[in-house]
């Protein structure tokens, strides 16, 4: 993805941050991998193990 656009604004309020993408780093990503890892981290965060959740993607 071209993060061109983020150079003409303040990500998050400040000024000169670099955007960055998960594919620059580890190869071989997609959605459907990342998705799954990024749930059940919120979860975690938000200490919620109650919650059944279906990923549609």
């Amino acid at each position: 993805m071209d993060l061109t656009p983020f150079n003409y604004i303040n990500p998050c309020g400040y000024n000169k941050l670099r955007m960055t993408q998960v594919s620059d780093i580890v190869s071989n990503i997609n959605l459907f991998i990342i998705s799954k890892f990024l749930i059940q981290e919120f979860l975690c965060v938000l200490n919620i193990s109650n919650i059944k959740y279906y990923n549609y993607l």
